[in-house]
């Protein structure tokens, strides 16, 4: 929930720069979607009066916004403020204290909405990148010996793989297995170099070593981690220093 927030981040930058806080004009309840909207897909056969259900298309999240200018404004003031909001990418939208990102872009018209004496608020509608939003960027380092169980909690009910950075202590391989998701299976990179750094993307399916760029992949059985809704206990086989990189994903 957003609503009752009165600051938040854009584009990296405060709101509080620009003399900006979220607000409300309505009749003081704060209303917001409570998940993004979706259809069914379906096939309709002549004869047949129920239509052949085949699944659900989410869409991505849509955001109304109303942020109140504090301070009266000039044109330079607009003009700044301007250039903040006006993005050709999804940039991350977060409200303070921060708790989820939204990565959006204003869509439609922007309005002003003022009382003649440089006072009043923007109207304007965001467009997520995807029908979820997510928790804070959240970074978790180890160092492991020989074998060690890593605990990392998944608060989003959405399964997710993390990017992982492992750098291999000692020559030899390193094992993977997620001993929380009987569904998954172990991920195994072999033959690994003293020193040698490994960056994994499980969600873009990509291997990179900073010696042999993207060769390793025939040393790995590309069994990606995912990790399930609440704790997961992910068995680490092999000396390295390993760093799981992750965003919870929420409805």
């Amino acid at each position: 929930m957003f609503r009752e927030k009165m600051y938040f981040m854009y584009n990296g930058r405060r709101s509080t720069d620009f003399g900006i806080v979220n607000c409300s004009v309505d009749d003081g309840l704060f209303r917001e979607d409570f998940f993004s909207s979706r259809s069914i897909n379906e096939t309709s056969v002549a004869g047949i009066d129920i239509p052949h259900f085949e699944g659900v298309k989410r869409e991505p999240r849509q955001l109304k916004l109303r942020f109140w200018m504090s301070e009266s404004w000039d044109e330079k003031k607009i003009s700044e403020i301007a250039d903040w909001l006006d993005v050709d990418y999804y940039q991350p939208l977060s409200f303070m204290p921060e708790d989820y990102v939204y990565y959006c872009l204003p869509v439609d018209v922007t309005e002003i909405v003022h009382n003649g004496l440089k006072e009043g608020y923007l109207e304007l509608n965001m467009r997520c990148d995807s029908p979820y939003k997510y928790s804070p960027i959240t970074s978790l380092h180890q160092i492991v010996d020989d074998y060690k169980t890593v605990e990392i909690r998944n608060t989003g009910r959405i399964k997710i793989t993390p990017e992982i950075t492992i750098v291999k202590k000692g020559n030899g391989d390193i094992t993977l297995s997620n001993l929380s998701n009987f569904n998954g299976k172990p991920l195994t990179i072999t033959n690994l170099e003293d020193g040698e750094k490994i960056m994994i993307d499980g969600e873009y399916e990509t291997i990179q070593s900073d010696k042999y760029g993207n060769s390793r992949y025939k040393n790995c059985n590309e069994e990606y981690l995912w990790l399930v809704y609440g704790v997961n206990r992910v068995k680490v086989e092999g000396g390295c220093h390993i760093a799981f990189t992750y965003q919870c994903t929420h409805n």
